[in-house]
């Protein structure tokens, strides 16, 4: 255990801390009293330490000037007085000592400038090698290190800053350290504050406390281990003299787990991981999901390839033995790697459900989920490396959780891989940071760590207010660190989707051959209806009897209708082995086939998956070149124009900015999903000129939140009128205007709206949609405010001129329809030509031109409607 925190008075220093008003009326004592020490003083030769004594001190014994003696033989020299620099070289010690002008005589001795230091012993020392010597010694060198660290200004270094990651607290009360894990510092006490964890590793590393290697800061921290070793050059630390070797990463990143295969349930061998079996590393993007609040944003894996698979290796497959790390928030009930799955039984009905609901198949806790989620927007948990398989990760994410793994590959160094790999090992020791849903997130966790890994400040120190996974995957791709890597792995329903493509091309080809067969409409082989399905199976079974030729392409082709009921299932855990009618009447005639046609070749046998990946990879690396790697977080814009209310035009000036913001139809080449947009934390100002010249405030606009999302269709929306169609929602939250050329305030306290699609084209670059919400509303004018419900009734539409996305053309419209007496129906348009001119430094920069009208409607007693419109010419920088 540490001693208490010593308490120091030096004249010319500042002096902190939890003792500060004392330490002030000392150091004016001090400065009364300076010229002179107490008459009984003791200066032990070479090392600037003097032993003093008075009327309110206890006397120094010989043994306790052994002890301190015997201190300073043990410690490096440089923390000697004698060797400090500047004038200041002289320590006085003062034993058990309670008023500090009865030992500070005037007519005593000549003055001296130095540092007086009580050192409080309870109990004289009966034995040099007893308790209260270990104390003593203990105190004396805390002292010597926090006079060292405050004449240094070591802990206040960047370098060993960055070792924990102290910064600033919140409004600058204090400091906090973004590692929480009380493994990373040598005493409890040294996370609170960057002094107190450079002091107590020093210390640790002079006076080790009797323990493992593996449990001394040698081992478990030996980045500062190592910085302090560099602090005293020719000292040799007790923990050093040893022949034993600390863990290294061969044996100690997976030494706490074991891993199972997630279909068998066998034991895998994952083997050593080292830089002898990596092969590289890849960065895994889940695209967002719908099950979960917490994955609206996405989420980030980092791929260990590994060479311990030659199997395949020789099949040519993606190794399911990789390693995927990743950053959780601890719930303490996180689902563990290790633990082999066990098998379910499947209800009866497994169908789609967009938000996870699943006819109670799985078990709920509303409560439970709001308080996490509370919990996780306040830093209430910490973080935890997650460590699994490539299998379980893809089980996980594109099979339980209907998400896409977008893959880029990182490209490093040798040695940046080398020191990626030994920081992974360091964080799996011993770092813990706490989780914070928008700014200290499972992803932006993940890529700090990558950062200082790889020794790339600007990543490593990459700490924004909100932290997307696309925003952290484009900074990687910007640096020229990341490159997409194709094809990605794809949830289970895109395989079922593009399986139903590939039907009907495969079918229209058939077609085209056998003219003569009655072949069945390809549309009713993937009808929704499941007897339409049997019914189109059954007739495309008589075309292998009349046309015998046909039967090796039909086989080929019921592999894919297999593939294809994927749409129809809903493979969540409880579902996952969910098998339809229509999959078990295929496997039927598929046997019955192989046995009538007697194949001699493996190769109508290819692997469905490598078929879908085959046809729809170059599409999906088509689609990842359009756009730029940057995105909307942190935008800043200004804009000027004009504005007209009544019949008078007078200037304007706008600036606004975002945390978040993401259109449907981005123009990012890693925009989260082209069918959704996001709002977060908006604001936006504009300043006019009244008819006298002066400058007033003529309107702003707040958000907090505003999310709107379609369904995606291989990266494009249908039509909600097509087989795939289906409606999108929005949801907004504290989304208020002011309009003061009109009088007006409003906005939506709450609101939700239906989305229905009328046109989607590639990539989401054109669309038209419509929609119909349901607001709480709450309207304030000359003073006077009327809260209800307001139904909106909105247009939206987009128009991408070019396949980059450079040139686009967004319209909104909206017609607000009051339900109060006291309201009246409001009409809203926007229309912006917006185009992208480039980088400016770091900055990406968009020109916009706009247009915008908003309308009051009022009734025939009024004195006629309110219209207000402006235009706009700006500009916006997205650094990131």
């Amino acid at each position: 255990m540490l001693p208490p925190a010593m308490h120091t008075v030096r004249p010319d220093f500042p002096v902190a801390g939890t003792w500060l008003l004392r330490s002030v009326v000392m150091l004016v004592l001090m400065l009364t009293w300076m010229p002179a020490l107490p008459a009984e003083v003791e200066e032990l030769p070479d090392v600037g330490i003097v032993l003093a004594q008075g009327p309110a001190s206890d006397p120094w014994q010989d043994d306790e000037r052994v002890v301190v003696q015997e201190l300073l033989a043990r410690v490096p020299v440089t923390l000697w007085p004698s060797r400090w620099p500047g004038r200041v070289r002289i320590l006085t010690l003062v034993k058990n000592q309670h008023v500090l002008n009865d030992i500070l005589d005037p007519q005593a001795v000549p003055a001296r400038p130095g540092l007086v230091v009580n050192l409080r012993i309870t109990s004289r020392l009966r034995a040099i090698d007893g308790e209260q010597s270990r104390l003593l010694q203990r105190q004396l060198l805390r002292t010597l290190l926090e006079i060292y660290d405050e004449i240094n200004g070591i802990s206040a270094t960047p370098i060993w800053r960055a070792l924990s990651g102290w910064r600033p607290a919140l409004f600058g009360f204090g400091q906090r350290a973004d590692n929480q894990d009380p493994r990373a510092y040598a005493h409890v006490e040294g996370s609170q504050g960057a002094r107190q964890d450079f002091v107590s590793t020093a210390e640790f590393y002079i006076f080790p406390p009797p323990s493992t290697l593996e449990d001394s800061i040698r081992c478990r921290t030996p980045r500062k281990y190592a910085f302090v070793r560099r602090l005293f050059p020719g000292y040799r630390s007790p923990l050093e003299r040893t022949h034993l070797q600390c863990r290294d990463l061969s044996d100690g990143l997976l030494d706490d787990m074991e891993f199972f295969d997630p279909v068998t349930g066998n034991r895998v061998e994952l083997g050593p991981v080292t830089m002898n079996t990596v092969r590289g590393f890849e960065l895994l993007y889940a695209t967002p999901g719908t099950g979960d609040a917490s994955e609206i944003a996405g989420h980030l894996l980092l791929r260990i390839k590994l060479n311990n698979n030659p199997r395949a290796d020789r099949l040519g497959m993606e190794n399911p033995n990789d390693l995927v790390i990743s950053f959780l928030a601890n719930t303490r009930e996180a689902a563990q790697a290790s633990v082999a799955p066990k098998a379910s039984a499947v209800p009866q009905q497994c169908h789609d459900r967009w938000f996870g609901a699943d006819d109670g198949a799985r078990d709920f806790d509303a409560l439970k989920s709001i308080v996490q989620s509370l919990k996780g927007l306040s830093g209430g948990f910490l973080t935890l490396m997650d460590r699994q398989t490539l299998a379980h990760a893809i089980k996980t994410y594109t099979v339980e959780e209907d998400r896409n793994l977008l893959r880029y590959r990182l490209e490093l160094t040798p040695i940046q891989q080398r020191d990626l790999l030994e920081y992974l090992y360091l964080a799996k020791k011993n770092y813990n940071s706490k989780y914070y849903f928008f700014d200290q997130n499972c992803a932006s966790v993940l890529v700090k760590v990558i950062g200082r890994g790889i020794g790339h400040r600007e990543i490593a120190q990459f700490n924004p207010l909100v932290s997307p996974p696309n925003s952290l995957v484009g900074m990687f791709i910007r640096h020229g660190l990341a490159t997409p890597v194709f094809p990605s792995f794809y949830s289970y329903r895109k395989q079922g989707f593009l399986a139903q493509q590939l039907i009907g091309i495969r079918m229209a080809e058939l077609q085209t051959r056998f003219a003569a067969a009655h072949w069945p409409d390809w549309r009713e082989l993937v009808h929704e209806n499941t007897e339409h399905r049997m019914r189109a199976l059954e007739q495309l079974a008589l075309v292998t009897q009349s046309h015998p030729a046909a039967l090796v392409s039909i086989y080929e082709l019921a592999m894919l209708l297999q593939e294809a009921e994927l749409t129809f299932a809903d493979k969540n855990l409880m579902c996952e082995n969910y098998t339809s009618s229509v999959t078990r009447r295929v496997r039927e005639l598929q046997s019955a086939w192989l046995d009538a046609a007697q194949l001699p070749s493996t190769s109508y046998f290819r692997k469905t998956s490598r078929v879908l990946e085959d046809y729809y990879a170059p599409l999906e690396r088509d689609d990842s070149e359009q756009g730029v790697p940057h995105t909307r977080l942190l935008n800043v814009s200004a804009a000027s124009g004009v504005a007209q209310t009544g019949k008078s035009a007078l200037p304007i000036f706008n600036l606004s900015g975002a945390l978040e913001s993401q259109d449907m139809g981005s123009m990012s080449s890693i925009a989260m999903q082209r069918g959704g947009a996001v709002a977060l934390g908006s604001v936006s100002v504009t300043e006019g000129e009244d008819a006298s010249g002066r400058t007033q405030l003529h309107a702003w606009h707040a958000t907090v939140l505003e999310v709107r999302k379609f369904k995606e269709y291989l990266n494009t929306v249908p039509g909600y009128f097509s087989p795939h169609g289906s409606m999108g929602l929005g949801l907004s939250f504290l989304d208020f205007s002011r309009n003061s050329a009109l009088g007006v305030t409003h906005g939506t306290v709450a609101g939700g709206e239906l989305l229905f699609n009328l046109f989607g084209g590639p990539a989401f670059g054109q669309y038209a949609f419509v929609g119909l919400g349901l607001d709480l509303h709450r309207h304030l004018e000359s003073g006077h405010g009327d809260a209800g419900i307001v139904v909106p009734v909105s247009a939206e539409t987009l128009w991408s001129f070019d396949r980059g996305r450079a040139w686009q053309w967004r319209n909104r419209f909206e017609y607000r329809v009051a339900t109060s007496d006291n309201a009246q129906d409001e009409y809203s348009f926007n229309g912006a030509l917006v185009y992208r001119y480039g980088r400016l430094g770091k900055a990406l920069t968009l020109l916009r031109l706009s247009v915008s009208q908003d309308e009051i409607l009022r009734d025939h007693a009024s004195q006629g409607s309110l219209v207000s419109r402006s235009l706009q010419l700006g500009v916006e920088f997205n650094r990131w």
